[in-house]
């Protein structure tokens, strides 16, 4: 009776035996380099101050947030980093239209697009480029001593010239001598004929002119 509870027992052992788990150990990730994540951050930081923004290959702010951004993704100072890259393509673009070059400025639009697609930023600009391209365009130049002596030829230019400025939509821009002599010159303006009032800007240059701007309606259908 003995042997045959021992060998029960032994049976029932057998029974209980745990096979080993298949199942993989988790994988711990790998830890961050920290020093080289700031040894990026530092060359990124240099190459902004810089302006070095996408060139060159090897040595370009969004290259060197891009490389922290792999180590340690979502790293603030790097996605910091490429939102101020953003500004500066803006900025850019900005100053290219102030020239009125358009390809440069939609240059620099393309470039901030590859980092923020859904920067609200960008698109009005584009389409301020649009509207400014096909924008009429007229000017008046006035001899200096002529507006300084408050002629009346210069007068005269200037009302006749004040249906140009009254036109819907139009954008003026007075460039004169002195703040006084822009005040001159736009209430020039505004005394010739017509009813719609005169909305202008006076910067200080020389030789004295009016610029003005007629923007297109902007075909909202489009959109």
């Amino acid at each position: 009776m003995r042997l045959l509870t021992l060998f029960a027992s032994i049976a029932l052992g057998a029974c209980s035996v745990i096979t080993p788990s298949t199942t993989p150990p988790p994988t711990v990730p790998n830890a961050i380099d920290w020093d080289r994540v700031e040894y990026f951050l530092n060359r990124a930081e240099v190459a902004l101050d810089k302006g070095q923004l996408d060139t060159p290959n090897d040595d370009n702010a969004f290259a060197w947030y891009q490389r922290v951004l792999e180590i340690a993704p979502d790293q603030p100072d790097a996605t910091y980093g490429l939102e101020r890259i953003v500004e500066r393509y803006i900025a850019r673009a900005m100053e290219a239209i102030a020239r009125e070059a358009w390809l440069v400025a939609r240059a620099e639009l393309d470039f901030a697009e590859q980092i923020d697609r859904g920067s609200a930023g960008i698109l009005v600009l584009r389409r301020q480029i649009k509207l400014l391209e096909n924008a009429r365009r007229w000017s008046l130049d006035l001899p200096a001593d002529e507006v300084r002596r408050r002629s009346r030829s210069a007068s005269l230019k200037l009302k006749n010239f004040s249906p140009t400025a009254r036109a819907p939509n139009a954008r003026v821009m007075i460039r004169a001598g002195s703040d006084a002599d822009g005040r001159w010159m736009y209430e020039q303006l505004n005394d010739g004929p017509g009813q719609r009032r005169i909305r202008g800007e006076i910067e200080i240059g020389s030789p004295p002119q009016v610029r003005v701007l007629v923007m297109p309606l902007e075909d909202r259908s489009a959109r």
